[in-house]
Formats: C-alpha cells, structure tokens, sequence
C-alpha cells in the first residue's frame, strides 16, 4: 500500500477510534472529533513508509467524563502481530500508569497464547483490555444505517427497568459481549443497552439487551472427576490416540477410567495396538465391556480381564466353544451380561459343554445371555446337571431350535428368569416320549416369575401346542409373542377363550402367522375367508378392550403374512411383495401404524406384475428400515416390469435413505442389473453389502462411497484358475472362486471402497476350500500386509480383516 492511501486508512481508524472514546463517555475534544485529513498530515505527517508517522504516535490518552482517574489509553501497535511479550510489556504499563482501560489496534491481531494472557491474567486485574484489528476500524458501525441507536444504562436505569417489568436479570433478552457494537462501546458483563429501531406501524420499537459473555473451557482446566465422566464416552482407540502421553495427568485419567472396547471389526494393527500401547497402561479391573471376534485366537485375550461385567463375542467358532467354557468364562465372576453370535456350524458336544457352563451356579452374576447361532441343527439339554442351576440369569434369548421336551428341562435350570425367547420345534409330538411332557402340569412351579415369553413355533399344531406349552405358562404373564407358520393359529374364539381364561394379567399379545406357500385350499377360495379369520379378531370383544389390531397381507403367488398385535407391539421383520399383493384388513390407520415399526423387510421378486394403480394405494410404506432383503423368483431375464418402472413403484414404498443393509441372497437366482445399480445409488447410509459375484462384477462401485463390510457369494471354489472344464461347463466364471481372484479382490478393493473393514467370501455349492488351502494363504498373505484373516474350511467361508 501506498503512503498516500495508508495515511487516509490511518486518520480513519485513528478518528474512529476518538469517536469511540468519545461515545463511552470519556472526554475528547470537538477540535479532535473534527479533524480533517489536512490537519492529521501536517499533525502526523504523510510518510508513513519513513514512520512519519509511526503508528505509536497516533495513541490516544483520555478521562472518564464523570471520573477523572478512570482512564482509557487506545494504542497503536507498529508490529505486524502481537505476541506474549508485548502483551505483558502492555500490562505492565498499565499497571505502572494505572490505567483502567486499554483499547489495542493491531494489524493481523494477536498470537493465541498471547490472547489467553489478555483473557486470564487481566480478568483477576479487574481491568479492560480489548484488541482490534485495523480493519474493523476504518468505518464507524453504529453510524451506518442499518445499525439502530443503542443507550447503556445507568445501574440506576437497570434497577428502575427490572422494577417496572417485574423482572429477574435473567428473563432479560441477551446480547454477547463479543457483539460488534458492545464491542464498540466496551460493554461488560451485566450491562444493560435500550435499543430503539425503527418499526413501519409503531414508529419506533424499543428493546432491551444483558451483556453476557460466552464461557469456554479449555479441556485440561476441568477438574479430573469431570474429565473422566467426558473422556469415557470417547471410543477408548481413539481416546487413547488423542490423550496417551500428552503428560501426566491425563496418562493417570486414562489408567483409571471404566473402559468399554469394541474390538469388531478390527484389523491386526489396530488389535497389536490395543495389546501393546492400551492394555499395559490401563488398570484392567477397570475394563466393563467387550466386544470381540473370534478370529486368529483373539478371545484368549479376554483371559486378561477378570472384571468383565459385559462380554460379547461375533464369528465364534466350534474349535474355540470348549476352551471359552471351561477357560474363560468361568473366571469372569462379575460377568452381567454375556452374547454370542455365529453364523458357522457348531457341533452338538460343543455347545452342550457351553450350556453346562452357562445354565448353572459357575456364573453366579450372570443376568442377561443371548445366544445367537446359525440354523445348523438343535440345542438339548441333556448334558447340565440336575442338582446345580443357575440362581442369577433373569433374561435368556436362544435364537436357536429347541424340542418341546428340551424346552421343559432347560426351565428347570432357569428358576429366576423373567423374559425368555427361544424357537420351538417338534416332529413328533404326538410321539412316545409325549407322555413324559404331561409330569408336569404347571410351569409356574419351575419359572415362577416369567412375565415375557416370545416363541417362535414350528411343526406344533395349535391344539398341542395349546395343550403342552400355553396352558401351562404362568399366569402372571404380561407379555406373549408368538410366531408360527400355520394357519391353524389363526383362530380368533380359540385364542380370547384361552387368554381370557388364563393370562388375566396380559397386557400385550403379538401373533405373527406367516405361510411359505399359501394352502391350496385358500389358493383357490375367495378371499372372505381370510376375511373370516380377520373378523373372529376384529370384532371379539376381548380383543377390542385390548386394542388389538389384525393385519392380513397376501400374495397370491408367493405367501400369506397374518399379523395380530396390541397398540404399540409393533413387528420387526415382514416379508412381502410389491407387486400382486392385497390386505385382509380395511383400517389404513392400523396398516401404517404396523408397518411404522418395521427394521427388516424381505421383498421377492417376480415376473408377473399387475397394474400398480391398486396397489400403491394400500398405505404400504416403510420408513423406518436398515436391512433390505430381495428374494428372486424372477425367470425371465426381461420381466413384465421394466427396471425403472420397480425403482420408481420401490421408492413409493420404502424409505430408501434409512436402509443400512442390502442382501441379495440367493446366488443361483436372477436378479435385475440395472435395478440393483438404480437401488444401490439411491442408498445414502448403506455400509454393508451382502451380493452374489457374479452380480457384484456389474456394480456401478463408485455410487457406493461409505461402504464397510461386503460379502460376496460364489458357487464353487477352485484351487487352479482357469477352473478344470467339467466345473466351467456347469458355472460361469464369476461364480467360481479361485486363489488368483483372491488376490486380485484385496489388491483392488480399497480403490473401489476406501472405507472398506472386512470383506467374506462364501462357497455355497458343494466344491468346498480342500486341504492345502490354508497353507496357500499362508504363503501368499504374509505378515507385512495389514490384512487379518480368518479361514472357516468347514463353512466355506473366508474372512478378511482391513
């Protein structure tokens, strides 16, 4: 900048500056107020290049109107910014020359440890400083036009207004201290300003404004108890990440915190980091919850935490079942809370030694079990033993089949428990051992406090299932879910003479009939008869004094889905079709508010389609979904129905931007490419994607941007790439795995998804992972890679960790 235009900036903020004395009451003057360009040159000079004039000779040094010892100095600084030492060179003279106020006008502004000097030790002094940079001087702000009068108050004045409104200084409206006209006038805390605007139908519109100032806190001025509260709420990696090593105090907060670790989905150096850098500097009594995978013997590790009161392990395998029975779980005394999640085939004896362990007084803490494995087979019984029963357990989730008879003797290990959830099934209830079912007579003698039961019932006609379980429960029930696939537990009479008669305490019902293949003899009936069932709900009295609604939803090429609940006993789970689809039930009221609730919905395919006119005015919609499943019966490779035409009817029906995770399951079934590239680009929130190969090859990837966890589906598996002729004459190539394709997935995929965590790949056909698989991925994945792997040959499955 020139000296001409710095010194017309310099007279401008130098008299901006006056006028701001001067409007604050202190004393200037008018020869001051009014000085023109000429006269500040040949006061000050024109040569600010050669400092004539310096900005420090442009200080300004005035009194208070009304006291003469209050004074206010507003100086220039010469340095371009403004550091500690000249702050405290500043306040030692004001200090030194008892100055009550400074205003400081820099040109780029002030280092921030120099502004915290300013903000802390000033504050204890009881003395105003304030800083300004050159530009926010060059223009007076309260007198341009926008900007409406502002008074202060006298504290007199502001008694005087709080007396007259009745008011508390809080009920004030506010105004921050930070506001560039409080700034401007220096207002403080508790200031009271008028400001009176113009208003088009009063004239004039006064209000009022507090001065307040906005407190910060830096993080280490907190007191520790308040930092552990906070800092236990940051994920412990990250936590760790942020704070280890930063000084003492903090190493010492985070050796004492109660730490929660989620270990899912982890890859080897981020595990390596939690064994090395985390656990050697925490207490580990201190560690309450854990969330861990079974791969590459991690859960050994738990062995480490002795005052675990939650514990949840993902993937856990049938080789690991004995040891976490016998070797971990039964040292963890405090343990609360205890889940367990596999999708693999878990052996009979294996988890009979898991149940031994669990359903008896070696967890004398334990309350709340899940156990969530995969539908390979049953879970018995036989193995616990009879005179050693869990006291403790008040919550049990089986999600696993179980007999009748199996049912009967598991209650007899569980005396205190409240809620339970299991899947029963038998295929010969009216068998030999049925007699050994009717020893007992009422479960109220084995579970006497059960209040929650949710079943789900296959094979088990209504009237043996009405004989053997429900007459038996405890009649203090509050709660009963069941889910069934007859249609003989569609009975409305049945079920309000046996609820009425034997749960007198019942305050929520939910039935959930859902049939594969609808029978042939409603096939081909009209649809009153499912009108029949509807009413023999709808219109029982018992079911209207409990709000019951009946929602009845058919296709008449794919499956009937029966829904009875009470008000707010929503479903999670529905499957259905978009097409060909029609309801039981006239109430759209009741019809939205069951499918409000819904978070998992299956939806099947077909050729045919009818016009959609109908269809779409059913009230069907689903906004509050996570996980889509498609289901394919689609033969043709063009169906009736365009791609674009399903999307457009699909978006009428779902809420697209909720879902979380898409599955297309069925690998040897067709699906629509272009239908599933429009589904995939309108996904804002999805991170997990399950999808057969030979689809995934005709992704439009670059639309998938959050994606984390993929899992691909192939046919077959080959050790030698190209595949041999007899597997290639049967599959296409992408259905086939091979150890080359392997390689290429994890060389590509994170240019593809760079947010990628694990990546599965499944064999559903009978050509299996064979017997020098394993060595071959130890040979090609070497330790250097960052990539942690878990081989499951008898589940064909393969896991990679990112």
């Amino acid at each position: 900048m020139d000296d001409e235009a710095l010194t017309y900036n310099l007279w401008r903020m130098r008299r901006t500056v006056l006028q701001m004395c001067h409007d604050r009451g202190y004393l200037v003057s008018q020869d001051e107020l009014d000085q023109t360009l000429e006269q500040f040159k040949d006061t000050f000079g024109d040569k600010p290049s050669e400092n004539k004039p310096a900005r420090s000779h442009l200080n300004v040094l005035v009194a208070h109107n009304d006291d003469p010892t209050n004074t206010l100095v507003a100086r220039f600084a010469d340095q371009e910014k403004i550091g500690t030492k000249e702050v405290r060179d500043f306040i030692s003279r004001m200090c030194d020359e008892n100055i009550t106020s400074t205003i400081l006008v820099v040109q780029k502004g002030v280092t921030p440890v120099a502004r915290d000097i300013i903000l802390n030790e000033l504050e204890s002094k009881k003395v105003q400083f304030q800083v300004f940079l050159e530009s926010e001087l060059l223009v007076n702000i309260t007198e341009h036009v926008l900007v409406p009068k502002h008074v202060i108050l006298t504290p007199e004045e502001k008694q005087e207004l709080l007396l007259r409104y009745r008011l508390k200084e809080s009920q004030l409206p506010r105004i921050q201290a930070s506001d560039p006209v409080a700034r401007y006038f220096g207002l403080t805390r508790g200031q009271v300003v008028r400001i009176t605007r113009t208003s088009e139908t009063s004239g004039r519109y006064i209000t009022y404004r507090l001065i307040y100032v906005q407190i910060t806190f830096k993080l280490e001025e907190l007191p520790s108890e308040l930092l552990w509260l906070i800092l236990e709420y940051i994920p412990p990696m990250d936590l760790f990440r942020a704070f280890f090593n930063l000084n003492q105090r903090f190493d010492k907060i985070l050796r004492l915190l109660h730490y929660r670790f989620n270990l899912s989905y982890i890859n080897r150096n981020q595990f390596d980091y939690f064994l090395n850098t985390i656990l050697p500097n925490i207490e580990h009594n201190w560690i309450e919850s854990l969330y861990i995978d079974d791969i590459s013997d991690r859960i050994y590790s738990i062995n480490a935490f002795k005052n675990l009161k939650s514990l949840t392990i993902h993937h856990l395998r049938t080789e690991n079942i004995v040891s976490l029975a016998n070797d971990i779980l039964v040292e963890l005394k405090n343990l609360n809370s205890l889940r367990l999640y596999s999708e693999f085939e878990l052996q009979e004896r294996d988890i009979n030694s898991l149940m031994t362990v669990i359903f008896s007084q070696r967890m004398p803490s334990l309350e709340y079990c899940y156990l969530g494995f995969q539908d390979h087979g049953y879970v018995g019984f036989d193995g616990l033993d009879s005179r050693n029963h869990t006291l403790s357990l008040k919550k049990l989730i089986i999600d696993r089949w179980c007999r009748i008879r199996d049912f009967i003797r598991l209650l007899h290990f569980i005396p205190n428990i409240t809620h339970l959830t299991i899947r029963l099934f038998d295929l010969n209830v009216k068998g030999p051992f049925a007699q050994s079912l009717n020893t007992i007579d009422d479960f109220t003698t084995l579970v006497p406090n059960l209040i929650y039961l949710r079943a789900k019932l296959a094979e088990i006609p209504f009237e043996i299932a009405t004989k053997l379980l429900f007459l038996r429960l405890p009649s203090n029930l509050r709660e009963l879910s069941l889910s069934t696939w007859s249609i003989g537990y569609g009975n409305g009479d049945a079920w309000k003479s046996l609820l009425s008669s034997k749960f007198p305490y019942l305050k929520h019902f939910r039935l959930i009939i859902s049939l594969d293949r609808i029978p042939q003899n409603y096939l081909v009936a009209s649809s009153a008869d499912l009108d029949n069932i509807a009413k023999s709900f709808n219109q029982s009295k018992y079911f209207l004094d409990h709000h019951s609604n009946v929602l009845i939803n058919v296709n008449d090429y794919d499956r009937l889905k029966f829904v009875l609940h009470t008000v707010q006993y929503p479903i999670e789970n529905f499957q259905t079709t978009l097409y060909n689809s029609r309801h039981c039930t006239m109430s759209p009221s009741m019809i939205k508010s069951a499918y409000r609730h819904v978070t998992k919905l299956s939806l099947t395919l077909f050729d045919e389609r009818t016009s959609s006119s109908a269809n779409l005015s059913e009230h069907r919609y689903f906004p509050n979904l996570n996980q889509l499943t498609f289901l394919s019966n689609i033969r043709n490779e063009c169906p009736e129905y365009s791609s674009d035409e399903y999307f457009n009817d699909l978006k009428s029906m779902i809420n697209l931007a909720t879902i979380t995770c898409i599955t297309f399951a069925e690998e040897n079934h067709h699906y629509p490419n272009k239908l599933v590239n429009l589904l995939l680009n309108n996904l804002p929130k999805l991170h997990t994607l399950i999808i057969p190969y030979r689809l995934y090859t005709c992704l439009e990837t670059q639309s998938i941007c959050n994606l984390k966890i993929l899992t691909l589906i192939f046919a077959a598996y080959s050790s030698i790439s190209p595949p041999a002729t007899r597997m290639r004459d049967i599959l296409t190539r992408h259905q086939i795995l091979t150890n080359d394709l392997i390689l290429e997935l994890l060389q590509t995929l994170f240019s593809s998804f760079s947010d990628i965590q694990t990546l599965t790949l499944i064999v559903r056909g009978l050509d299996g992972f064979d017997s020098q698989f394993s060595e071959w991925l130890k040979a090609n994945l070497s330790m250097e890679r960052n990539i942690a792997y878990d081989s499951l040959l008898l589940d064909k499955t393969l896991q990679f960790y990112f």
